[in-house]
């Protein structure tokens, strides 16, 4: 979805060839337009991180009671350290 989003984005700033606004400038209204945009996307912000937080929580009580989950999950941050370090590398 949001690749789609930044399409449309790239799409629109071709077509236009202007800066890019989410609400229209000099409108009545688009002050509160942009507060309400903000406190929705504040809003979704939080319930994201809720939900992150719950699923981590959730994690962080099932994995001491699997040695080898532990084990599994050490191999998987070594080999994310190792591939970022390779690419940082050659970068």
């Amino acid at each position: 979805m949001g690749v789609g989003y930044l399409l449309f984005m790239a799409r629109d700033m071709l077509r236009d060839r202007g800066a890019l606004s989410v609400v229209p400038p000099g409108e009545a209204g688009s002050v509160a337009a942009l507060l309400r945009l903000g406190a929705v996307f504040m809003g979704l912000t939080l319930v994201v991180f809720a939900v992150y937080g719950l699923c981590a929580a959730a994690v962080r009580d099932r994995l001491p009671a699997r040695p080898g989950a532990r084990t599994g999950l050490r191999r998987v941050f070594a080999a994310c350290f190792l591939g970022l370090s390779a690419r940082l590398a050659v970068a």
